[in-house]
């Protein structure tokens, strides 16, 4: 089963100084049994890695080879689009759309 661990525990934890590395097999089978995910520890939300992770190997022309973008859909039908690109020495760029 294809999935990245990185994203789901980016997803999970506000700062990566805080995540516990010895947790990360234990949270990735909750998040697989639930289908749902601790977004910031602050929410639960649904969340199916193999529907809601997609890597894109074959796309071409993007603006930044490493990204990574995050879309997400509200009740009210509003989304909201995040891109975040490493630069190189450490920092990360976002663009909201």
């Amino acid at each position: 089963m294809d999935k990245d661990k990185a994203v789901m525990m980016g997803l999970m934890v506000d700062e990566i100084k805080s995540f516990k590395h010895e947790l990360l097999n234990e949270n990735i089978k909750i998040i697989d049994n639930k289908k749902k995910i601790n977004f910031s520890r602050k929410r639960e939300i649904p969340f199916d890695p193999l529907k809601n992770i997609i890597l894109n190997f074959d796309k071409k022309n993007l603006f930044h080879s490493n990204r990574i973008d995050f879309s997400a859909n509200y009740h009210n039908n509003d989304q909201c689009f995040v891109t975040y690109c490493s630069v190189g020495g450490g920092f990360i760029e976002k663009k909201v759309k």
